[in-house]
């Protein structure tokens, strides 16, 4: 028997005898990639805050309307401390209010964001994270997602996701 035929029997056999250090495994990879999206989506949302402060309330609706503020999965949306959404390059969720969503946990999840909105200075770079539960729709698995929000001001906050 060749060696590489050897070494394939093996990697199949460890990773059936032990799978539990090949989901670690995969689990350390997932984590590199949220903190990379977490990084992007910080860096989204900074964007997002410093045009809306920079040029007024009605231009930034416009551009997160427009989809400026997309990066592949990553998006902008833009709500009121009611919980009404203000913004979203999906046409279908403006003007909705969203404070009555729950995740797949049953959390309220817009009424988190709010009320971290609410507690937090207005600004870029001055936002944090809530997280929530996501049923992914290609695969009905459920995954912890992130969503990093900012105050604008004393009316409407932002946050991506």
């Amino acid at each position: 028997m060749r060696l590489s035929n050897i070494c394939l029997i093996i990697f199949l056999l460890g990773a059936i005898v032990f799978p539990s250090a090949y989901a670690a495994n995969a689990l350390v990879n997932n984590s590199a990639s949220t903190s990379t999206n977490q990084k992007d989506l910080v860096s989204l949302v900074d964007k997002a805050a410093a045009y809306a402060q920079g040029n007024g309330k009605d231009m930034a609706i416009q551009a997160i309307n427009k989809g400026k503020y997309v990066n592949g999965t990553l998006s902008v949306f833009a709500a009121d401390f009611k919980g009404i959404c203000l913004a979203d390059p999906n046409p279908t969720v403006v003007s909705n209010d969203l404070s009555n969503l729950q995740d797949a946990k049953g959390t309220f999840y817009i009424k988190n964001m709010t009320a971290m909105a609410k507690s937090l200075p207005p600004g870029p770079g001055k936002g944090d994270f809530v997280y929530y539960y996501w049923t992914t729709p290609a695969t009905h698995n459920i995954e912890q997602r992130a969503a990093y929000v900012e105050k604008i001001d004393s009316t409407w906050w932002i946050a991506g996701s």
